[in-house]
């Protein structure tokens, strides 16, 4: 052939020989392709939020993840969110010009499950003060329930698992209660005015009088309760009368100790109940003594 013919032909020789000795420097230099990965978390309470990261080796330049909760990703080092508590299985596919690999992680990731909150009250709504006792009956999940914490919606908090508690004002009262389990996961429920406290009521009454000590004895009765709205009164002065008037007056007509009761009653059908004892009647005067000897003391006694 022309010598320029066999220059050319000889030009393109060299320039495949080239490429052919730089591919198969470029393969002995990156190695092997192998598909590999960590996870900064592997197993934990849903939603569970895992960072993966890509440590193959042989110098890939493709990625195809598929994570088990029907979500992939192309991304070198992606992240991915787990809800449903169960295991799931990660692959990894990593690609080069060279070719191909894949690595599958079987129950890579543990989502646990969180534990449900049930709970009642008993009762759910009375008169101030209102005892409520209250009964968990959440479920864990997984592991064990190790920890309680109740907002009773007055300002005050409970650790235990079944507590009791006293409402000592009207109102009305939600309930939150938060559980963990031996895993960590945490659950919380709350249950709005769920508790009805009706009107607090602290029933209270002086007397005074003219005399006592003999009969008739006329006794007047002054109305010392508090509490919220117009209430009924009823007294029981211990003789076997009554009376509803707020501050009545009353007539002994012989001697003895007698139990007076006050019992107050708001609106609500809420009562409170108060109690003294009057002692109606003559003195009667009388004394003890100790002998002695002289120039030693003699102790009276009345």
């Amino acid at each position: 052939p022309p010598p320029m013919k066999l220059f050319n032909e000889l030009h393109l020789l060299r320039k495949a020989l080239c490429f052919f000795i730089f591919v198969v420097f470029a393969v002995k230099v990156s190695g092997q392709l192998n598909a590999n990965f960590t996870a900064t978390i592997q197993q934990g309470c849903s939603p569970l939020v895992v960072q993966f990261n890509d440590v193959s080796t042989g110098n890939p330049t493709q990625w195809l993840w598929t994570f088990g909760n029907g979500n992939t990703s192309t991304k070198q080092n992606p992240q991915a969110v787990y809800i449903d508590a169960k295991n799931y299985t990660i692959t990894l596919t990593v690609k080069n010009a060279s070719g191909e690999n894949t690595t599958i992680k079987k129950d890579f990731i543990v989502v646990h499950p969180n534990p449900t909150v049930i709970f009642t009250a008993n009762p759910t709504e009375g008169c101030a003060p209102l005892n409520v006792l209250f009964t968990d009956k959440s479920t864990p999940g997984a592991g064990s329930i190790n920890n309680w914490i109740w907002d009773f919606g007055d300002g005050t908090t409970s650790t235990e698992q079944n507590p009791n508690h006293t409402y000592n004002i009207a109102d009305t009262f939600g309930i939150t209660l938060n559980i963990s389990n031996s895993f960590g996961c945490k659950q919380t429920l709350q249950n709005k005015n769920l508790i009805k406290s009706g009107g607090l009521i602290k029933a209270g009454f002086n007397y005074n009088y003219t005399s006592i000590c003999s009969t008739p004895a006329i006794v007047t009765f002054i109305n010392k309760t508090v509490a919220a709205g117009q209430l009924k009164y009823q007294w029981f002065f211990g003789d076997g009368t009554t009376s509803t008037n707020i501050n009545p007056q009353h007539t002994y007509n012989s001697p003895g100790n007698f139990t007076v009761t006050l019992v107050a009653q708001n609106q609500e059908g809420c009562t409170n109940t108060y109690k003294q004892i009057i002692t109606i009647g003559t003195a009667k005067v009388n004394f003890t003594f100790t002998g002695g000897c002289v120039n030693e003391p003699v102790i009276f006694s009345d």
